[in-house]
């Protein structure tokens, strides 16, 4: 009955997830469609209408919203995405090149989140005073916007101080795999390290809240009453039942580390989704601009949806509530 009870449970988010994905897709059809500009029609005015005419009835813009929207989204259900009209080849192979270098970029900025949000967390568990600072000090980062934190950092550590390259993502063209990966890692962290501490704050009080809080559970009373050393309490007990509340959070952190992602790409020139959006968006490539806004919501669905399940696992109190 319990397994039977999970997969029920699963099978109702993977259908809320389906139907969040269609509600995304739309808005993002709807959104583009209605936003000023035609790209067949460009502003200039050497362009012979002839043409422009021509251009609508290639790529379907002569028919009403409602015959355009069906015709993308049957598209979209048989995986057609269509053909670019700036990149000039299919959106799938265009959006298929940008994914993974924007995955990687989101899962190195979670890493490095994660990773200083839980150091600092257990060090403020080790005094008030330290507790203080850290909480000063995230508010502070957690204020800044992603994009201000990302110039800082080009102009800092990029241009003033040169440690780390300011665009692209390697600058090596050698195949060998160690020096092509270490160039890549130079390029990326300055980013990454941006995006990182744009999303600390919240992370880091959340998880050292939920630290203090199993710090003083009766259970963790008990254990140090039974001579238990701090040391072990913190990292066998304590962090344990705080790893639902960090996993729960990044689902909730998706979305904004992937916005927050697609703006850096732009700003460090970087490749993957962000870039192809806004180069698409440039040249009102409708096509394309779908499927980035069609894909960044698919991503995040899915990357809730997998912490949602990881949080059920982890505690399996949120299936019995």
């Amino acid at each position: 009955m319990a397994a039977r009870g999970r997969l029920r449970r699963i099978g109702q988010r993977g259908l809320g997830a389906g139907v969040a994905l269609w509600l995304a897709a739309t808005l993002g059809f709807l959104c583009l469609r209605l936003a000023p500009g035609d790209p067949a029609r460009p502003g200039d005015p050497t362009v012979p209408a002839a043409h422009s005419a021509a251009l609508e009835r290639l790529y379907g813009l002569d028919r009403t919203l409602a015959a355009q929207y069906r015709a993308w989204m049957g598209s979209l259900l048989r995986g057609d995405l269509g053909w670019s009209f700036h990149y000039r080849r299919p959106v799938s192979q265009v959006i298929a090149a940008a994914v993974p270098p924007t995955l990687v970029l989101a899962a190195l900025a979670l890493t490095l989140q994660y990773g200083a949000a839980l150091t600092l967390a257990v060090a403020a568990c080790r005094g008030r005073r330290l507790r203080r600072s850290f909480d000063l000090a995230t508010t502070v980062l957690y204020a800044m916007p992603t994009f201000w934190l990302g110039l800082l950092a080009l102009r800092w550590f990029g241009h003033s101080l040169g440690w780390f390259p300011t665009f692209g993502a390697s600058s090596l063209a050698t195949s060998t795999w160690w020096p092509w990966w270490a160039d890549w890692l130079r390029h990326a962290s300055l980013p990454a390290a941006a995006l990182a501490l744009a999303n600390l704050g919240l992370v880091y009080r959340l998880t050292s809240t939920a630290l203090t809080e199993a710090l003083e559970a009766p259970y963790t009373l008990a254990a140090r009453a039974r001579g238990l050393s701090e040391r072990r309490l913190l990292w066998r007990h304590a962090l344990r039942n705080a790893a639902p509340t960090a996993v729960h959070r990044l689902g909730l952190d998706l979305p904004g580390v992937l916005s927050g992602t697609l703006i850096l790409e732009v700003l460090f020139s970087r490749p993957g989704l962000g870039r192809v959006a806004h180069q698409a968006f440039l040249a009102r490539d409708f096509p394309v601009l779908a499927t980035v806004t069609t894909a960044a919501g698919a991503l995040v669905i899915l990357g809730s949806l997998l912490s949602d399940l990881a949080h059920s696992a982890l505690d399996p109190r949120v299936d019995h509530g």
